[in-house]
């Protein structure tokens, strides 16, 4: 999964890099084989979320649920995520009227 500024959860469904298979630094090169490798012409994928699978796990899920209930102020933000933004904080910005 990915988070980002925006304080969000993306899963990542798979991840592919240009690379030939006879790299010494492709993954197909020295793990061989795994159920997640895949080798195509110049490239390999690894995939986290198959194409099969509609949403996320579970554990992303539950991280998600969270995240949006400390957004929502529904559950206690423990860690000081959230700040009230007030007028008077834009006015800081240089060049903002």
């Amino acid at each position: 999964m990915a988070a980002g500024t925006a304080a969000a959860l993306v899963p990542i469904r798979s991840i592919t890099r240009r690379i030939e298979s006879s790299s010494p630094q492709s993954l197909a090169a020295t793990v061989k084989q795994h159920p997640r490798l895949s080798v195509g012409a110049g490239d390999e994928t690894i995939t986290y979320v198959p194409e099969s699978q509609e949403d996320a796990g579970p554990l992303c899920v539950k991280l998600l649920t969270q995240l949006k209930g400390i957004q929502l102020g529904k559950v206690k933000d423990e860690f000081g995520w959230c700040f009230e933004v007030r007028e008077e904080d834009g006015k800081k910005i240089i060049g903002s009227s």
